[in-house]
């Protein structure tokens, strides 16, 4: 029998695609929902594999519904509407639409303590949504096998979470209100399975492990995949020596991997704070108008370039792909448009000076205009005759 029940996907937040606004806010391009196989886990701890088939991620009226839902800084306690959304709301979700297998859109982050969160390495977004769950198993066109079928799907808001999953793994679900267990194992997932069967040469790939996404080869995926299995499920292992030798260099190899990423989350703040100034230069010089929005960070240098020098264009276009050419074409612009601007300053204040002093006559004319001024006023000063 069909249930109605509600869910808590995850997928990563692009701030390496972010634009902070003059106003503070935050834009960012995101994926929020794909085409798959998910694993839930229930609040006894049962794993349950639920299908998201094309016709019901990407129905116009499943897609339509996510459109404008307000964006929230970690899941609500309860499903949001028009009498408690104000309270949780810290944004907005639009454009929202379907791209290939998956469901895109544009997040705006209003909130500042949101915002701030975001850029210190809270990135993972968490659509929740109600679906009508139909509970009959089978497999999907691309064999794997599944429990149920999500059905119905419908938009309630997107989190901004600090620990959610991506892609097709292990994802948060909380139904109708109960607690969400977690894994108490890590889990290993490959992230783009087309690469991982056509992968021989040991091609980085995306992978998770625990709650965080990294790049590692197919091959050590697909050994620290194994290898979780097997302890989850008590298989032995052989010599215990060789399973500690083993473990310690997963750890360590999943240490290092931690640790890039948190460098990773510091370089995402950089590239915001860096985008920021690259914008406010860019308004500065070629006018308040001038927009950013879609433009890469070299197209922004470019429009630069073309507005300070116009017969740059050419040159630009031809190497619009040379990174380095366009940001040396970039620091000559931005320091030509300083000295045009100091220069224009320079001649308005001398204008404005000259223009404010009298002009100083020849000694000529000054004489006249004494003499001219003696006979206006001789009759003020009669003179007195004295009889002999």
């Amino acid at each position: 029998m069909a249930e109605t029940v509600q869910r808590f996907d995850a997928v990563e937040l692009r701030l390496d695609k972010a634009e902070r606004l003059d106003n503070g806010w935050l834009r960012v391009p995101a994926t929020i929902g794909s085409v798959g196989v998910f694993e839930y886990y229930t609040a006894d701890g049962k794993v349950v594999r639920e299908y998201r088939p094309p016709e019901e991620v990407l129905d116009p009226a499943s897609i339509a519904s996510f459109e404008a839902v307000p964006l929230t800084n970690d899941h609500p306690p309860t499903r949001l509407d028009a009498a408690n959304a104000r309270s949780y709301s810290s944004g907005s979700v639009g454009g929202v639409h379907a791209a290939g297998r998956q469901v895109d859109g544009t997040v705006l982050v209003t909130d500042a303590s949101t915002v701030a969160a975001a850029a210190g390495g809270k990135r993972q977004l968490s659509p929740g949504y109600t679906v009508v769950l139909d509970p009959t198993p089978g497999v999907t066109p691309e064999g794997e096998h599944y429990d149920a079928i999500q059905r119905r799907i419908r938009g309630n808001h997107v989190a901004l979470v600090q620990d959610g999953r991506q892609g097709p793994n292990v994802a948060l679900r909380m139904d109708s209100g109960a607690a969400m267990a977690r894994s108490l194992a890590p889990e290993v997932t490959t992230m783009d399975d087309e690469d991982d069967k056509q992968d021989g040469k040991g091609k980085a790939i995306k992978a998770m492990i625990g709650d965080s996404e990294f790049e590692i080869s197919s091959a050590e995926a697909k050994a620290v995949k194994k290898l979780l299995k097997d302890m989850r499920s008590g298989k032995p292992r052989g010599d215990a020596d060789d399973l500690e030798q083993e473990n310690a260099k997963l750890r360590g190899r999943i240490d290092a991997l931690e640790a890039a990423a948190k460098a990773d989350r510091e370089d995402a703040a950089a590239r915001i704070d860096a985008r920021v100034e690259l914008v406010a230069t860019a308004r500065r010089i070629i006018g308040d108008t001038y927009s950013a929005t879609g433009r890469s960070d070299a197209q922004v240098m470019a429009d630069v370039v073309v507005h300070v020098d116009p017969s740059a264009k050419d040159a630009v276009e031809a190497h619009k792909a040379d990174a380095g050419y366009i940001r040396g074409r970039y620091d000559v612009a931005i320091t030509q448009a300083a000295a045009r601007s100091d220069s224009g300053k320079q001649l308005l204040k001398a204008a404005e000076s000259v223009a404010a002093k009298p002009a100083a006559a020849d000694p000529a004319t000054a004489a006249k205009a004494a003499a001219d001024a003696q006979r206006r006023d001789a009759w003020k000063h009669p003179r007195t005759t004295t009889a002999a």
